[in-house]
Formats: structure tokens, C-alpha cells, sequence
């Protein structure tokens, strides 16, 4: 039986392995079957109402008093922004989502950079003395420093071990600048598999929390019947190291992108006593509105996230 097409709350998406987990995409008729003057005037309006991406968040950046720096992982550079209120001794950090990994069914997207950073707009209202939002290698990133970037890395090797590499070393290097000893790790969407993967990899992750994170990809592909990502790492593939760090999942029960089943399935695999937990957060889907929900949502971090010895409860409703 042929895969069938995953549904979104918002279109069908593509059947292929590098379906995006957090944007939504351009209308579904190929632009190559527009007529000339269409393709133009879709250019001239912006593709079809598409944001000035870059603009957009450097504009979130400076509403949210964020400095720029653009890292050197070694096979890609690495956007990042970055803010520092004081001395911490924890670096908050904020992955991206797949971003734009697609523009119609059958077309992938020429540049990943996402419409709607969602990590951007959790990483600059979190109250956090340190904080840092980090891209996905490829996006933002423009003429030299989009050194190595080919759809494969927002598609099917999306986690790719030069991809996840690329991103510590970013991390590394923020994190000396920040003055930090330990990180927390905030992935939503595609960004909590990143994150996991470098939880997984390093000794200084404090806590790992997702938003909306399909972190068991390789549930996430089954669930929605479509190729898996081939080319990627999976954070069950260290089932050990990961039973071992503080960890909070939280899931929209209207998400229809990334069910609760699929962060279910890679609880099940951690060793039992895991410190890991999953909420359900009633009212929100896979894009809204976690910001509005963030500075209540992150009163349920583990302690260790926020520097407390105890868990803090959390009077949000529905949580």
C-alpha cells in the first residue's frame, strides 16, 4: 500500500522523507506550472506573500535587546542570537524548528530559514539572565557562509552527524561568550530532535525540554506513513545517556503534526526511572500559541533547569 499523505492543521503535506515539521508551506500547485508573468508577479509580491524572513527576525532581535553572531561550526556557520543580563552560570538555549523545508508537494525549498521562528519569539520573553537562540545550519546564513548547505540538510539529513557537530561547536563558542558552565536545551518542533541529539553528545546539558518535538522521528515517520529520514540520527539511538538527564516534553492536544503518541513512544524506550516527563497542553496545536503560554509552561521545567532544588507548580489550566 502506498504511504498516505500526512494531514496538517493547516494543508496536506508532502509525501516525501523531508516533510517540515513546523511550517506551513506554499499553496500545492508546483510554481513551474504558473504561466511566466504569475512567476513574476509572485517574485515582485514577495513569492506570494512570503515574509522578508531575514528581516522578521532581526526585527524580533531587536525588540528583544538580542545581538547578532554568526558561528563557525566547521562544515556550516550557524546563526545565532544572543543576550546576556549578568552573570549565569546557565545558558537558556533555544533550538529552531526544519523551518521552511518545503515550498510546494514536489518542490523543496531553496533556503530553510523559517516564516515564523517560533524559538526566536520563546527565546526573547524568557526571563533567563543568559539566553541564546540558535538556527539550524542553513538558515539566515547567506553568500560565504552557507558554505556545505544542500536540501539534503533540511530534508532527509536534516540531523546528519555534521549537522548536529555544526551545532555544538556553535554552542561551544556561545557558550564561552556567555561566561556559562551549563546549558539548558529548548528545541521546538524539529529543533527538540536537535536537541536531544546534543544532549545525548555532551556533559554540560543541565535539562532538556521540547515544544511541539517530534523527538522520536522514526515514530513520527510511521505514525504519519511516509519514508523516514534516512540520512539522520536518532535520539533513541542513545537510549543510556539520555535516561540519565532531566527532561520535559510538552505536546498540544490539537497538535495534529506531532501527536502525543510519538513523544509516548520514545518515553517507553528510556530505562525506567528516567527523570522524564510529558504535559498536555490543552488549547494549542503545533504552532499556537506556545509563546503566549511559554513564562507559565516554564514553570514546569525540571529544577535543574531552574536553578531550584524542588519543582515549581504551575497554575496554568489545562497543563
Amino acid at each position: 500500500m502506498a504511504p498516505r499523505p500526512v494531514i496538517a492543521s493547516w494543508h496536506r503535506m508532502s509525501l516525501r522523507p523531508q516533510v517540515s515539521t513546523g511550517e506551513r508551506s506554499a499553496p500545492t500547485r508546483p510554481l513551474l506550472a504558473l504561466p511566466l508573468f504569475c512567476c513574476v508577479a509572485l517574485i515582485v509580491a514577495g513569492c506570494g506573500g512570503m515574509l522578508d524572513r531575514r528581516g522578521h527576525a532581526e526585527e524580533l532581535r531587536t525588540e528583544f535587546g538580542m545581538t547578532p553572531a554568526v558561528f563557525d561550526g566547521g562544515t556550516f556557520m550557524v546563526q545565532g542570537y544572543l543576550r546576556r543580563r549578568g552573570p549565569a552560570a546557565t545558558l537558556m538555549v533555544f533550538l529552531e524548528g526544519d523551518g521552511l523545508a518545503w515550498i510546494s508537494r514536489n518542490q523543496v525549498s531553496g533556503d530553510p530559514t523559517p516564516r515564523n521562528p517560533m524559538a526566536l519569539r520563546l527565546a526573547g520573553i524568557d526571563p533567563a539572565p543568559a539566553v541564546l537562540y540558535l538556527a539550524r545550519p542553513c538558515q539566515y546564513t547567506q553568500g560565504v557562509d552557507r558554505r556545505s548547505c544542500g536540501p539534503a540538510y533540511w530534508s532527509t539529513h536534516r540531523f546528519a552527524p555534521e549537522v548536529v557537530s555544526a551545532t555544538s561547536r556553535a554552542l561551544d563558542e556561545a557558550k564561552r561568550r556567555a561566561g556559562a558552565e551549563k546549558v539548558v536545551l529548548v528545541g521546538y518542533s524539529g529543533g527538540g530532535v536537535m536537541a536531544a541529539l546534543l544532549a545525548a553528545r555532551r556533559p554540560d546539558v543541565a535539562a532538556l525540554v521540547t515544544v511541539a518535538g517530534p523527538i522520536d522521528h522514526q515514530a513520527w515517520t510511521r505514525h504519519h506513513q511516509v519514508t523516514p529520514l534516512s540520512g539522520s540520527l536518532a535520539p533513541l539511538d542513545d537510549v543510556a545517556t539520555l535516561s540519565t538527564i532531566p527532561q520535559v516534553h510538552f505536546v498540544g492536544d490539537e497538535d495534529k503534526v506531532v501527536p502525543a503518541a510519538v513523544v509516548d513512544s520514545y518515553l517507553a524506550r528510556l530505562n525506567p526511572g528516567a527523570p522524564a516527563r510529558r504535559h498536555i497542553v490543552r488549547g494549542v496545536d503545533h504552532e499556537c500559541c506556545w509563546a503566549d503560554r511559554w513564562l507559565d509552561l516554564r514553570r514546569l521545567l525540571p529544577p535543574e533547569a531552574l536553578g531550584t532544588t524542588a519543582p515549581k507548580r504551575s497554575t496554568l489550566p489545562g497543563v
